[in-house]
């Protein structure tokens, strides 16, 4: 027996269908908005503070830094304008050992073999500045770290064979430890090499007579 189907049924959604697809765009959007609202801080927090720690990194190793009277901050810590650890102007990622020593934490730093030529006995120095270093507040206001920012800084030779056991654990367990290990973490490398003034005038840092390459690292949050 042939059914005859009025035309007005034809092309006619049923209400659970309907209300299927209101149910899935309503999971559909509020799983859009809760994701998008967890995603974009990070991003935008993230990208607020690289270009941040990139001058900073970019000024460090690039300019001398001043006090009131002139360039040697390293005799006048206490009263430094702004930080940078470059021998002169002109002397970009040539780095001062003095200027290291007066602002940063060293390790196996002074005193200073002959010609600054380390060897495998004492191992290359490192330095380290974290917010328990004595220069600490100091070198965030003069390197331009954002009040609301923390930092940990790192100088330490490229080559991780040169430093001695201890001080390469150090190193390790700092960069680790210090820096949070959750949320928004900004981390920049720059290589550089050192010099110390010597009776025979300016002289490179030498491993095993040497030149040796150094990596300024900067984590900041």
């Amino acid at each position: 027996m042939r059914r005859e189907t009025d035309i007005w049924d034809e092309g006619v959604i049923s209400i659970d269908f309907a209300a299927a697809i209101v149910l899935f765009l309503f999971v559909f959007f509020f799983v859009f908005y809760s994701l998008s609202g967890a995603i974009t801080p990070y991003e935008s927090e993230y990208n607020r503070m690289y270009p941040i720690a990139d001058r900073v990194g970019g000024i460090l190793i690039k300019d001398p830094g001043f006090w009131s009277n002139g360039t040697d901050w390293e005799d006048h810590v206490d009263d430094i304008k702004r930080l940078g650890f470059a021998m002169n102007d002109d002397a970009h990622n040539l780095l001062s050992i003095y200027k290291l020593d007066a602002m940063m934490t060293g390790h196996n730093s002074t005193p200073y073999p002959s010609d600054f030529n380390y060897n495998d006995t004492t191992g290359l120095p490192f330095w380290e500045l974290s917010e328990s270093s004595a220069n600490y507040s100091s070198a965030k206001n003069a390197s331009g770290v954002p009040s609301a920012n923390e930092f940990y800084m790192q100088i330490r030779p490229i080559n991780d064979t040169t430093l001695s056991t201890t001080n390469l654990g150090l190193a390790n367990t700092n960069s680790t430890n210090i820096p949070p290990s959750m949320g928004d973490v900004v981390k920049i490398e720059r290589g550089v090499f050192i010099k110390g003034n010597e009776s025979g005038g300016w002289v490179y840092v030498k491993y095993e007579g040497k030149v040796v390459g150094y990596k300024l690292i900067i984590w900041m949050w």
